[in-house]
């Protein structure tokens, strides 16, 4: 349709903007914000399925025209961990092909599995709103969200709301003044020292903790993620399979320390022990 191709053009050309005027090489680009909330107070648009199906050969022509194909398009944003807006567009191989990721937000929501068909799957935004808490509770409630959406959902991205806040709530990583609370630090806990381009490895979980593991499968990088919600520390044996190191480092995040590095810890016949304070995320940086 017509507004099809106009809209195409639009977003194509910010694109294009963005590398001319800002040398800015944009990585995906979403066709709509939360196409499935209509009760909102601000410039917003919604979809249907077939909607998206239609545009998307439109936007694909657009940008390349403008000599920057290589932007992914990512659908459907839906304001929950659902993606039933992209089912026609999936279910058109025409159209999938086109596709480069799939993502949703995570408000009101628990990580589950998706069929992402073969694409990347983000988790693009997410937050509470009530009252804020900056404590290492709710720091670990985020660390169990991530730990969900890396292994139930198998995200490859987990994105929070909001930096800072405007208002009294947990929408931002910080308080209204910019004081970060404990979930930014956990967050960090993935986020520093899980790279783009690792992959998650497989680990078992035992004693009341949550393991995951990730490697970089170029170089020998790796970190271990290991979450202790219990209100006492637990020993924790850790055993490398495949790969090795000769010491790890750790970083803490708790009540008391916030991505604190701790002393390095040896590791012999690729295996280590670590005491996991009570109510903690520990990373383990390797090697």
């Amino acid at each position: 349709s017509t507004f099809n191709q106009a809209y195409a053009i639009q977003l194509a050309d910010y694109v294009l903007a963005m590398k001319t005027n800002y040398q800015v090489d944009l990585y995906a680009i979403s066709l709509q914000n939360e196409p499935n909330y209509t009760s909102v107070f601000y410039e917003s648009c919604a979809w249907t399925g077939q909607q998206f199906h239609d545009f998307i050969p439109c936007l694909c022509q657009a940008l390349s025209n403008n000599g920057v194909a290589s932007v992914k398009i990512m659908l459907p944003e839906e304001q929950v961990w659902d993606f039933s807006l992209g089912a026609a567009a999936m279910g058109d191989p025409a159209t999938a092909n086109l596709v480069g990721i799939l993502a949703a937000h995570g408000y009101y929501s628990s990580p589950a599995q998706v069929n992402s068909g073969g694409k990347a799957l983000w988790e693009t935004e997410t937050s509470t709103f009530d009252t804020y808490d900056g404590s290492i509770g709710n720091g670990l409630y985020w660390a169990n969200q991530i730990h969900g959406y890396m292994t139930v959902a198998r995200a490859n991205a987990f994105l929070y709301w909001w930096l800072i806040p405007s208002g009294g709530d947990n929408q931002g990583l910080t308080d209204a003044s910019g004081n970060p609370a404990k979930r930014m630090y956990v967050l960090g806990q993935f986020s520093r020292f899980v790279r783009p381009g690792y992959f998650r490895i497989g680990a078992f979980n035992n004693a009341g903790t949550s393991i995951t593991a990730y490697k970089d499968p170029v170089s020998s990088n790796f970190a271990i993620v290991a979450i202790n919600p219990n209100a006492t520390s637990v020993t924790q044996t850790f055993n490398l399979a495949g790969f090795t190191a000769d010491y790890v480092t750790p970083w803490i995040t708790d009540g008391t320390r916030s991505l604190a590095v701790q002393t390095a810890v040896l590791v012999t016949n690729a295996s280590f022990s670590y005491a996991l304070p009570s109510q903690s995320v520990v990373t383990f940086v390797g090697p």
